[in-house]
């Protein structure tokens, strides 16, 4: 799927830059070359991201969720059909998701599309600019176009934020029914508890693969959004006969302080999220061994532990809100501060400073689109992410050791697997990052001068020059990401095979513990090693 996402994405590039030169001179007095870049860029990127390994993974995670409840209905029809009476409203969750992200998404590109526009309108005409002192007055009008970006990504934030809350609380709330009614059915003497056991973790797996789908959805609506603009513009194709500084992560840092308060809150979001894994790793045991007892004392014992559940679903949706709206809010506001900032900056540059080739309108203007929103979730969401991720690794290899120290020191010794088939796919993935962006600039500049130039571009006929030229600069990364599409491949199949690696381990060890005689060093309950196997695998 990545390689047909690159061959796709260079395709779109030539087409939307061909789409532009063979529109008439007219049509460039109602689109600003400054938009027209931006679109470019901006955008074709947000289509790359959401049609690559986001679009395979998602279907991936989409089938997981169908399966889930396929064996359901095979083990436990009862169990099953009650669950699916909650589905609708994780499935309403996740439809005013992704209408309202491609919604905004679409709002937003638009806003920063006009703010590129002036930028290119004013880097272009700098010299004019300069000499009637007007650089004041041009920054303050690109950052109105900013702000207004941002009040929208604001909204965005708190839209996608109250959807996804709603979705993580239907999964916990599922959780909580799957047990009590499991219970009662045990009770009754309907279904045998290793039945009830084997539909809700298929239930459960379908579940948590909807909730993991999420993310790679929003990168398919963000890439959807995007493609409209440009789809457009290659739909209305007639027939043819100083260097903005590198910003070091206590910088971007300083930039986001006054947001403090913002993503402190996301951070509180984060923790919440953090500790449900771990804490759902115990309830979770604890409900196993309310399984184990007779048949008529089965319902009384899962009251508690099915309420907690529920508890665990308004946490999960309070910090799934807070992270989304809060990290959401101070990122807009970062990106706009910081494209103000290298603007106000570009602007303070003496005139000579845009004689060097390095620092010609259109690759400035470029990069200006790009470099901020790239440091968007710096100080914010990737903090979030690493505190999220950091409290449950903890809390959940305590948990295991408390459990079972024996299994949890023959799963932590096969980590190293797990780190090594990460930093693979990372780097297969990040591996020629530099050399694309370097090469896309130039390409960028290409474009940027041609379509502010069109007029001349036009009256010489020098349209196929100027094509031929910006093939040959986005051809270079194109080929080196295609074979690194083939390199990301293997190492993604790798770390989904590590997985099962670690249940054959879980199991096959697990296995001999709990056959070991009770007072043995070796012998665990059963409800034990599921404890471990949800804390440090899940």
């Amino acid at each position: 799927m990545q390689l047909a996402c690159e061959r796709q994405v260079y395709k779109i590039r030539l087409a939307y830059y061909r789409a532009v030169l063979h529109q008439d001179i007219g049509w460039f007095d109602l689109n600003a070359s400054g938009e027209l870049t931006s679109r470019l860029n901006d955008d074709v990127d947000k289509i790359h991201d959401g049609i690559g390994d986001k679009l395979t993974i998602l279907v991936q995670w989409v089938t997981t969720f169908f399966a889930g409840f396929v064996i359901g209905f095979i083990r436990g029809w009862e169990l099953t059909l009650v669950l699916i009476a909650i589905t609708p409203f994780m499935v309403m969750g996740a439809a005013v998701f992704s209408k309202v992200a491609a919604s905004f998404t679409s709002q937003e590109q638009k806003l920063y599309a006009g703010a590129g526009a002036i930028a290119e309108e004013v880097l272009s005409s700098v010299r004019t600019v300069v000499a009637f002192g007007g650089e004041y007055k041009e920054v303050d009008r690109y950052k109105v176009k900013l702000a207004d970006a941002s009040k929208l990504g604001a909204k965005k934030g708190a839209s996608v934020g109250t959807s996804l809350a709603l979705v993580f609380f239907f999964i916990f709330f599922s959780y909580a029914l799957a047990f009590w009614f499991g219970g009662y059915l045990i009770s009754i003497e309907r279904i045998f508890a290793g039945d009830m056991l084997a539909v809700f973790f298929a239930v459960l797996i379908g579940a948590f693969s909807l909730g993991q789908a999420g993310p790679n959805a929003e990168g398919l609506i963000v890439a959807a959004g995007a493609a409209g603009e440009v789809f457009d513009t290659i739909d209305r194709e007639e027939e043819w006969d100083k260097d903005i500084p590198d910003v070091s992560l206590m910088r971007v840092m300083k930039a986001n302080a006054p947001e403090w308060w913002l993503i402190g809150l996301g951070l509180i979001g984060s923790l919440f999220l953090g500790a449900m894994n771990p804490l759902f790793a115990v309830f979770f045991g604890e409900i196993i061994e309310v399984f184990a007892r007779p048949a008529s004392e089965v319902l009384d014992g899962l009251h508690l532990w099915a309420g907690l559940f529920l508890a665990l679903g308004f946490a999960a949706a309070a910090g799934t809100f807070l992270k989304s709206f809060c990290f959401t809010v101070a990122g807009e506001n970062l990106t706009a501060r910081l494209r103000e900032w290298s603007f106000r900056a570009i602007l303070r540059q003496e005139i000579g400073w845009f004689d060097n080739e390095r620092n010609s309108s259109g690759i400035l203007a470029t990069r200006l689109a790009q470099d901020a929103s790239r440091v968007q979730g710096a100080t914010g969401s990737r903090l979030g992410t690493l505190i999220e991720t950091f409290v449950g690794m903890v809390a959940s290899i305590i948990i295991a050791f408390v459990y079972s120290w024996m299994l949890t020191l023959v799963l932590i010794g096969f980590v190293p697997v797990f780190i090594i088939s990460g930093i693979l796919e990372v780097k297969a993935l990040t591996g020629h990052a530099g050399d694309n962006k370097k090469a896309l600039e130039q390409a960028g500049k290409i474009a940027v001068d041609t379509i502010e130039n069109m007029r001349t571009v036009a009256s010489l006929g020098v349209e196929i020059k100027f094509y031929t030229a910006y093939n040959i600069e986005i051809k270079g990364p194109y080929k080196k990401n295609l074979v690194n599409s083939f390199v990301y491949g293997l190492t993604y199949g790798f770390s989904q095979s590590v997985i099962y690696l670690g249940f054959i381990l879980t199991f096959g060890f697990g296995a001999y513990q709990v056959t070991r005689p009770p007072g043995h060093i070796a012998h665990e309950s059963f409800s034990d090693l599921l404890t471990v196997l949800m804390a440090v695998i899940f």
